[in-house]
């Protein structure tokens, strides 16, 4: 018998990962004794036995800490009841590291594999073992409502733990199942008139078809539909009910009996436990109680877990089925007056039409602009002007470092100097080749001169004509290096300028020309100035992350009010495109994204 569980405890322990050691106890009339242990000779934790006490003292799977000189949360037991025929005769306990990512499934394969221990003994414990689970369980006292609902939170708080739906139920089923000596425990729900199967006590996989398990969803089916506990068969003391599901699932299984227990929640039965038992005594009045509590207890954790985790369809599809629901039935009022009143809204979003505006961004810009570039590599030296102010032709505007031109013109000077002596030394010797070659480098040099002082003439810049800054603060970048061709300023004319709207090119094909709006400018935000399309330029641009096009518009304003504005100045710009209804204008961009990812899709 030793060695049939030492093999049974050698591939449970290879089962279940992490595993460093593991021991099987019976109970004798001494106590628990390790008949077995993994590896084979190893000597096991004194927490081990405390583990299997534990499991054995509540009838239902432990985990906790183990001290090995260690931190009491590097390792932790794990301890099951094993049973045989309905008879509780020891537990096997195993340690491995914490992990709460394997935690769960650690317990699982634990419950899977203690519910093969009856196969090692052949279905039948060893007297002894026997003799002491009688002996301990024999006689018990009636349970205080005080120690059953401790009982029951206890057990519920192995689900509290899960982080899903369906490791909380098996975790439950597995808890309850060994508690009350039963071959299997199955919970289901019941959704649109069917019945299905959610979880068992073996941690089977369920994969939620209705053929499932029929015969345990029938059995249910009676216990939600009578909305009460139904034990088959029937002790005399409970009033007759329907049970011919139940007597059908105990002829195919074999079973002495079955009791199904309802789910409670909000009012409504949700679903049923189907608890199947093979041993000669019936459920006991204390045992039906305990199922009880545990339902209404654990229901309403397993209804927002198996919720949570149902698609966003089926989420959606259930709250309109219950919507439906109450608007069908009487009272309700304030809910069927909330969903008129919204019905009427939508309505109005989607038939009634309203004024639609395209916003852009608009700028003011002269009728000429120039762009005053950088003539060469340098550092700038002064900055006269800033954005804003207005200068006269010749003014100047920006100085650049000349010191390294100065230096270079004296080099070429030098250099110049030095092959004119080339030159005539080469004449002194009639030295033809020399002579031309003295004569090309000189011009080289001459060409270089010039072009060096035509860069000192630049090292000044001058503005070209009366006009106003409009881009362009150099001043916190005294001494910065620039590069020939950078964009210092921009400068123009003081006397005309034209108005410039960016409209996205989402909204293009709704502008046409003779269209009106307004224009708020950020310099004058109290005044908004009417403007009319008058051009549409057909050239998308590229700007800040979008793509635009341009838009000129024409401002309808006075002599007067055009003193007040300038190049330069930024605002907002609304142009009126026609009347629609506004869910229509609010989803307008949703639909044509939808529609040209459907065409690149599809095509």
């Amino acid at each position: 018998m030793c060695t049939a569980i030492e093999s049974w405890l050698a591939s449970h322990c290879a089962a279940i990962d992490g595993v460093l050691v593991a021991a099987v106890f019976l109970r004798t009339g001494d106590g628990l004794q390790r008949m077995a242990a993994w590896p084979s000779g190893a000597s096991t934790y004194p927490s081990l036995l405390t583990a299997a006490e534990a499991a054995l003292q509540r009838r239902e799977p432990v985990a906790e800490g183990v001290g090995t000189g260690k931190r009491a949360s590097d390792l932790q037991s794990i301890a099951h009841p094993l049973a045989v025929s309905g008879v509780i005769v020891g537990a096997v306990a195993m340690a491995r590291p914490s992990s709460r990512a394997y935690a769960a499934a650690a317990q699982m394969a634990l419950a899977e594999s203690a519910g093969r221990f009856g196969g090692v003994m052949n279905e039948r414990p060893p007297a002894a073992a026997v003799a002491a689970a009688v002996v301990a369980e024999a006689a018990p006292a009636p349970a205080r409502a005080d120690d059953l609902s401790a009982a029951v939170l206890a057990m519920a708080h192995t689900a509290f733990e899960q982080q899903d739906f369906r490791s909380a139920a098996t975790s439950v089923l597995s808890s309850l199942a060994t508690r009350l000596g039963c071959d299997r425990a199955s919970l289901g729900f019941r959704e649109r008139g069917i019945t299905r199967v959610e979880a068992v006590s073996d941690g089977g996989r369920i994969d939620g078809r209705r053929g499932a398990f029929p015969e345990i969803a029938a059995a249910m089916d009676e216990a939600i539909d009578e909305a009460a506990t139904i034990v088959y068969p029937q002790p005399g003391a409970i009033a007759a009910r329907i049970v011919a599901a139940h007597a059908c699932l105990a002829r195919q299984q074999g079973l002495e009996s079955v009791c199904s227990v309802p789910l409670v929640y909000g009012g409504r039965v949700m679903g049923a436990i189907v608890l199947e038992l093979s041993r000669q005594a019936p459920p006991q009045a204390g045992e039906l109680q305990f199922a009880e509590l545990l339902s209404r207890t654990i229901a309403p954790w397993l209804v927002a877990q198996r919720d949570a985790a149902q698609p966003l369809s089926r989420r959606i599809g259930a709250a309109a089925r219950q919507g439906v629901d109450r608007l069908a039935k009487p009272g309700h009022g304030r809910f069927k007056l909330a969903a008129v009143a919204a019905a009427a809204l939508i309505a109005a979003l989607l038939l009634v039409p309203s004024p639609q505006e395209v916003s852009a961004q608009a700028r003011l810009e002269g009728t000429t602009q120039r762009a005053m570039a950088a003539p060469g590599d340098g550092f700038l030296k002064q900055v006269f002007v800033r954005p804003g102010d207005a200068v006269r032709e010749g003014q100047v505007l920006v100085e650049f470092e000349g010191e390294d031109l100065r230096v270079e013109r004296q080099r070429l000077v030098a250099e110049m100097a030095g092959q004119d002596a080339t030159v005539g030394d080469a004449m002194q010797r009639q030295d033809m080749s020399a002579l031309a070659i003295a004569g090309a480098k000189l011009d080289e040099l001459t060409a270089e001169l010039a072009a060096l002082d035509q860069r000192l003439d630049r090292a000044q810049m001058k503005a070209p004509f009366d006009g106003i800054v409009i881009e362009g603060d150099l001043t916190q970048a005294l001494g910065a290096p620039v590069k020939r061709g950078d964009l210092l300023l921009k400068l123009a004319p003081s006397d005309g300028f034209r108005a410039m709207v960016e409209v996205d090119d989402a909204d293009i094909a709704d502008i046409a020309e003779g269209q009106h709006g307004s224009i708020v400018l950020t310099a004058h935000p109290d005044q908004a100035w009417p403007m009319t399309v008058a051009r549409i330029t057909p050239l998308a641009s590229a700007l800040e992350g979008r793509t635009v096009f341009e838009v000129e518009v024409a401002l309808d304003a006075s002599a007067g009010a055009h003193q007040r504005l300038r190049p330069g100045m930024r605002g907002v710009a609304r142009l009126h495109v026609g009347d629609r209804p506004p869910a229509i204008t609010w989803t307008r961009e949703a639909l044509a994204w939808v529609r040209l990812a459907a065409w690149r899709w599809i095509g």
